[in-house]
Parts: C-alpha cells; sequence; structure tokens
C-alpha cells in the first residue's frame, strides 16, 4: 500500500511495526487511518492502536477486533486484598483495571521490560489515586526475570505477551514460581494473525499450544471465555508438585 492510496481528506498513511522484547521491530506494514486517530504524545501524533487501551474507556463488551481489560477482568475472580502481576504489563491498562478491584489492601505488580511504559503505568496510577500498582522492571524470558518473590501471588495475567517471548516455557515457569499453591494464572492471546492485524502467523501462540506450555509448567485449565472477537481466554490452576521439566513445587 503506498501513500496514494491513502491521500484523500483526512486519511493519511501509517507504517505500523509489531516488535519484539528489546525494541527493534520486525513486522511492519501500512495502513490508512482517519486524523482523528490519532493522539499526540511529547509532540508527536502517534496512532492510538494500542489492542488493550482502544477498549479500555469502555464498560461494554468489545464490538471491534480488541480485547477489553475492563470486561475481562471480570473472569479473573478477582477480589479486594489479592495479590497480582501482570507480566507483559504494557499500557497498563490490565494492570490498573486489576487495581480498581483489588483495593487498597491488595497489589498489582505491573512487570515490563519497557522503562517507558512502565513510567507511564506509575503515572496513570498516581493520577487516578491509585496507590497499590508497583511497577518492576523485568523480563519473562528467563528464569528468575520477573524479580517477584516465589509463592507470592494470587493470581498472575499473561495478555498480549506470549507470541512476542523467545522463551514461552520459562515465562509459565515463572508465574508457577511466583504464584501460591492455589493460585491462577490468566492467559489471553490472540487466536490468529487476521491478515496481520495481529502478530505474524508463524508468531501466533495457539490456544492449543497455550495448553501444552501450561500443562508443562504444572498448570490445570479450569476454564475458557471469550476475551474479544479476535482474542481467547483460558483460566489455570496451579498444581502441586514438579513441572514436566523436573522442577519441584517452587
Amino acid at each position: 500500500m503506498g501513500e496514494s492510496e491513502c491521500n484523500r481528506g483526512n486519511i493519511t498513511p501509517v507504517l505500523f511495526c509489531t516488535c519484539n522484547r528489546n525494541g527493534s521491530a520486525f513486522h511492519c506494514i501500512m495502513k490508512c487511518m482517519e486524523i482523528r486517530d490519532f493522539g499526540v504524545v511529547h509532540g508527536v501524533a502517534v496512532p492510538k492502536v494500542d489492542d488493550e487501551v482502544r477498549s479500555a474507556d469502555s464498560s461494554k463488551p468489545d464490538s471491534g477486533a480488541f480485547a477489553n481489560p475492563n470486561v475481562n477482568v471480570r473472569e479473573m475472580a478477582l477480589r479486594p486484598g489479592m495479590k497480582v502481576a501482570d507480566f507483559g504489563a504494557g499500557s497498563g491498562a490490565y494492570a490498573l483495571a486489576m487495581a480498581r478491584i483489588v483495593g487498597e489492601s491488595g497489589r498489582v505488580y505491573a512487570v515490563d521490560v519497557q522503562k517507558d511504559m512502565l513510567l507511564k503505568i506509575k503515572n496513570e496510577a498516581r493520577a487516578e489515586g491509585l496507590g497499590n500498582v508497583d511497577i518492576i522492571w523485568g523480563d519473562m524470558d528467563r528464569k528468575g526475570g520477573t524479580k517477584v518473590a516465589d509463592r507470592a501471588l494470587d493470581m498472575v495475567l499473561l495478555s498480549n505477551t506470549l507470541f512476542q517471548l523467545e522463551e514461552k516455557q520459562t515465562a509459565f515457569e515463572e508465574a508457577k514460581r511466583t504464584l501460591k499453591p492455589d493460585g491462577t494464572l490468566v492467559v489471553i492471546d490472540w487466536q490468529e494473525s487476521y491478515g496481520g492485524m495481529g502478530p505474524r502467523s508463524e508468531d501466533v501462540v495457539s490456544i492449543e499450544k497455550a495448553r501444552v506450555l501450561a500443562n508443562a509448567a504444572g498448570f490445570s485449565p479450569v476454564r475458557e471465555f471469550p476475551a474479544g472477537l479476535h482474542h481467547y481466554g483460558i483460566v489455570f490452576r496451579r498444581l502441586s508438585g514438579p513441572s514436566s521439566h523436573g522442577d519441584g513445587d517452587n
């Protein structure tokens, strides 16, 4: 798609790139967007295309392509006082939505490798008066990389994260390590590439693959839920005992 196909009225060409965990782009496509779909960050026009942020301001079920954090958190059985973590917190839409539910007596740990995203989360939490959000510069790709203590959490969320990771199994192992014996893991990710709307086809982690990875780490599926028109959601329960990789019940 070239610029000539977009330059009409308020339509402009925008290059969208999917980035890997170190921030470098590995997949780019051109799309046409209306100028009204842009926001301004530090004086630069930025397309509002975050698949979590796009629906975060609405409590209604998602009617478009994107997952809605405010709707999906209802599937996580969160309660006041819980300690939870968002592994790969990104924009923080889920972390903030969870913080509103667990309340002042609870805690939300937003873990990500991108420091600018973590700062954004902290600023938005402060602006909303949410003092129960802690940001952690961490990496799900390596054992102990999340920097969260053993058996500290009631729930871990992996949302739109798996397709970006090189060591996907390690992320599940980290979830098990940080969860209490009866803890819960929630996975939300793209069902498929959808012609470039989502991740590259070869990077998509199917729901079947997610089940295999979770089982190998010592999790049992509890139930599935619709997480948006293009996303799946699964709730897993942490099992006692070693994983299939031979790790102890850490």
